[in-house]
């Protein structure tokens, strides 16, 4: 599900509509709010306003039932302590511990953890692992966005070996969604490195 901004965010909003009670609806809208301030400039590589990433992949767990309000709000902010200043311990403050273990697990700490050691925590709980298939989900659907030839299928690798066995078990209808983004990525990425 790779929206533009606009038709994202409507899809979000008829989702927290349709499925969250108004605790939970407080807690989505609040992390929209929140992430949409932490980001607000940044521009994705895509040269999409960066937004239109947290509320794909919130939509794409929305669009296989994944509704719970702690899944939708990690969803959200899942890139802010990895992309601006903010903190893990802000974010427990703001949303709770359980929104901050899943934004935790989610956030490659580069200083001080290999990309090895951050898949490992990041399919480390199921809650966590759908975030993040749902996240490379809408990264594989916009991987040609990334210059680079070696991301672009450093992407779909890491996606295939690392996040898929993760998933495949307990979410089968998402893994089978970043399945095809993954082979529709790497048909892309095989296309363009052949010009």
């Amino acid at each position: 599900m790779n929206l533009t901004y606009e038709a994202a965010c409507e899809l979000f909003l008829k989702n927290v509509a349709q499925y969250h009670a108004p605790c939970g609806k407080a807690l989505v809208i609040s992390a929209f709010a929140f992430a949409d301030e932490r980001h607000s400039g940044d521009i994705r590589q895509t040269g999409e306003p960066f937004m239109v990433h947290p509320v794909n992949v919130a939509n794409t767990l929305y669009a296989h039932g994944y509704t719970h309000a702690v899944d939708i709000a990690g969803a959200l902010l899942h890139d802010t302590v990895e992309d601006t200043n903010t903190t893990i311990e802000e974010i427990e403050e703001r949303f709770g511990p359980a929104v901050a273990r899943v934004v935790d697990r989610l956030t490659h700490f580069r200083e001080r953890e290999s990309r090895e050691e951050y898949y490992r925590k990041s399919v480390g709980s199921i809650r966590a692992a759908r975030v993040k298939a749902a996240d490379r989900n809408h990264n594989l659907q916009t991987i040609l966005g990334i210059d680079e030839q070696w991301r672009r299928e450093r992407q779909v690798d890491e996606a295939e070996e690392k996040i898929l066995p993760a998933v495949a078990a307990h979410s089968p209808d998402l893994a089978e969604t970043l399945r095809s983004s993954c082979e529709e990525a790497r048909t892309l990425i095989n296309a363009t490195a052949a010009k």
